[in-house]
């Protein structure tokens, strides 16, 4: 396949691709990809920043590559600001965010049946595109945050001039047993003592655990999640929460559930799990702080209880995010690299 062997069409919303277009794309699960682009979409059009989607395709019609785009002014997002992200760039007064609007993976993604030299091909005439979007917006610079390992490999030899990088990991967990106590015998030895005591305390304590459809509790979950945000230093109240969830249970539907646990009527924890058929993303973390506890209510909720149920499942992967990497690595997870790169438009 030649450079010139597709043409890169412009797309203002999800709406406007073709499901089928999505279902050729090297992605997990195409229908948790395509809910995943839809809320994000929503969220940032209610926030005044412009969307858009750059798909190549075959001379026989087959996606060749995708790549959806968000315009953004200050204040930026800490996820995506340069000035926190690099230190002192240059003057920033517009982004175009390539792939992702920051706080979640990048969406940038090629056909699943192209060798590499094609790929090459299709993220190239990608990257010019996306140029002349920000061009016509008036951004002098890309952002793609949070790529991946071959993601960078693809983009890297696109971006002989990237002006800085940045870069961080994520913990994944590929699920290599059948049962928890497989989990703990699979760990190193020294860590599994720590791992059954933090388990036996869970269980012999006064909480129970159920699972729910994330449809279901929005509301019970949502002042729980506001208190592990305002932990963090985010000022979220318990309705822009209830908001947050619900928009994730509109468009995941039955694909997102939750992990709560009650202390009688009283939820005092939960953890929201998003299924991607052979990968769970666990998504998000809430907790009363008022109430006693120790870490084991942590580790269960949000490490042991998803590694029971993706054992028990046939679930491949476990994908644990950002954030917390120590705790995540000492009960297995492997660290993978994401890089965030600054690219003047013009500069190369």
């Amino acid at each position: 396949m030649s450079r010139l062997d597709f043409t890169v069409a412009s797309a203002d919303g999800i709406d406007d691709l073709d499901p089928v277009e999505l279902d050729q794309l090297a992605v997990g699960s195409p229908a948790l990809y395509r809910a995943d682009l839809a809320r994000l979409e929503m969220a940032q059009l209610g926030r005044g920043s412009d969307v858009g989607y750059l798909s190549a395709r075959t001379g026989d019609g087959r996606c060749a590559g995708l790549v959806p785009w968000y315009a953004v002014h200050p204040p930026f997002d800490e996820s995506v600001d340069p000035v926190s992200l690099f230190g002192s760039p240059p003057d920033v007064r517009q982004l175009l965010l390539a792939g992702s609007p920051g706080r979640s993976v990048n969406f940038l993604a090629v056909g699943a049946d192209a060798d590499e030299p094609g790929r090459l091909r299709v993220v190239d005439q990608l990257v010019d595109e996306l140029k002349l979007a920000a061009r016509a917006l008036g951004a002098r610079f890309i952002l793609f945050p949070h790529l991946t390992a071959g993601q960078t490999r693809l983009l890297g030899p696109l971006l002989p001039g990237p002006i800085a990088s940045n870069s961080q990991q994520k913990a994944v967990l590929p699920v290599r047993w059948s049962s928890f106590d497989e989990y703990v015998s699979w760990l190193p030895h020294g860590r599994r003592a720590a791992v059954r005591s933090e388990r036996r305390r869970f269980l012999q304590s006064d909480v129970v655990i159920r699972e729910h459809p994330l449809d279901d509790v929005t509301e019970e979950m949502a002042p729980l999640l506001a208190q592990t945000e305002s932990r963090y230093g985010r000022d979220l109240t318990p309705d822009q929460m209830e908001l947050y969830l619900a928009t994730i249970a509109a468009f995941h539907g039955d694909n997102a559930s939750v992990l709560a646990v009650w202390r009688g009527e009283q939820p005092v924890a939960f953890a929201l799990l998003i299924d991607g058929g052979s990968t769970w993303d666990v998504r998000a973390w809430g907790r009363d702080y008022s109430l006693p506890g120790d870490d084991a209510l942590y580790f269960n909720i949000l490490f042991y209880e998803p590694i029971i149920r993706a054992a028990e499942r046939g679930v491949g992967l476990l994908d644990f995010g950002t954030g917390s990497l120590r705790s995540k690595a000492l009960r297995g997870c492997d660290l993978e690299e994401l890089t965030t790169v600054l690219l003047e438009v013009d500069g190369g």
